[in-house]
């Protein structure tokens, strides 16, 4: 029993000590950016050694500025701040991951094997569900997309995107919108219609818009192409085309309430910025 609560303590003590670090470095951030600002480099660059030091990263980044120019290079202080960067990164943190994958993508310090390993070090160390998880992901993605420090490979790229494609349950707007124009620029038309109407369908009151309700009935009729473009421009905030426009109408005199209502919130709010669609639908049953 002893040792149990031994054992508490310790982790108590640990998870308080971490808190105050993390607020002091916040503090030694805050402290050191006006004094870089005012151009009293000596004074900001103590607080931002400190504040790196306690685990606030972000602060590699003034520091390898300062001392890789000039007035204050220092080549061995650069390379003792990269590996710890790259220690830290290795030891789960995620803040240090991020900031080893932008410095190892820089121009000064490229090596795209090792932007590469600390993507893959961030999406893996992110907390599930967090904003953190889900760019960390996104960067991942664009890596293997770009084929930057691994072998290009797209499927491996949607995977990964996809991963992150639901947040708590709920779709990623941003997730599945980029997943719908990714898809459509690879011409893989039906996988975008899919994730662009997954991500209106997730919008609150998406069947008033005239422009997202237009994109979703397209999808629903299985003419997907139309359903793209018209997603695409909904999110693009693009005004109705005369097509959509005649389409509206079309369905809006087969008594289908939604369309009434957003072909009348349209005509309202002055959205027939009318421009020339390619060509019509041909395949509407």
């Amino acid at each position: 029993m002893k040792r149990f609560y031994l054992s508490v303590t310790v982790v108590l003590f640990m998870l308080i000590t971490n808190t105050v670090w993390a607020d002091e470095a916040k503090d030694l951030m805050r402290a050191a950016q006006p004094a870089q600002h005012n151009n009293q480099h000596e004074a900001a660059i103590k607080p931002f050694e400190q504040a790196f030091s306690q685990g606030a990263y972000e602060a590699f980044l003034p520091l390898a500025r300062y001392y890789y120019n000039a007035e204050y290079k220092n080549d061995t202080r650069i390379n003792a701040l990269i590996k710890q960067l790259e220690q830290a990164s290795e030891q789960g943190h995620t803040n240090a991951s991020e900031m080893a994958r932008k410095l190892f993508l820089s121009n000064e310090f490229t090596n795209k094997t090792k932007a590469f390993h600390h993507a893959q070090l961030a999406a893996a160390n992110s907390t599930k569900d967090t904003e953190q998880w889900v760019e960390a992901n996104m960067v991942l993605a664009e890596l293997y997309f770009a084929g930057l420090g691994t072998a290009k490979n797209s499927e491996t790229g949607f995977n990964t995107m996809k991963r992150v494609a639901y947040s708590n349950g709920k779709p990623n707007l941003k997730v599945h919108v980029q997943l719908g124009l990714l898809y459509g620029r690879q011409g893989n038309i039906d996988e975008s219609a899919k994730w662009f109407n997954s991500a209106i369908n997730a919008r609150a009151g998406y069947k008033k818009d005239a422009k997202s309700l237009i994109s979703d009935i397209y999808y629903q009729l299985g003419i997907n192409d139309h359903s793209v473009q018209a997603a695409f421009e909904y999110f693009e905030g693009k005004p109705l085309t005369a097509e959509q426009l005649n389409d509206l109408k079309t369905f809006a005199a087969e008594g289908d309430q939604d369309v009434q209502l957003a072909l009348a919130m349209a005509m309202a709010r002055a959205w027939l910025r009318i421009s020339k669609w390619p060509s019509s639908i041909s395949n509407k049953p």
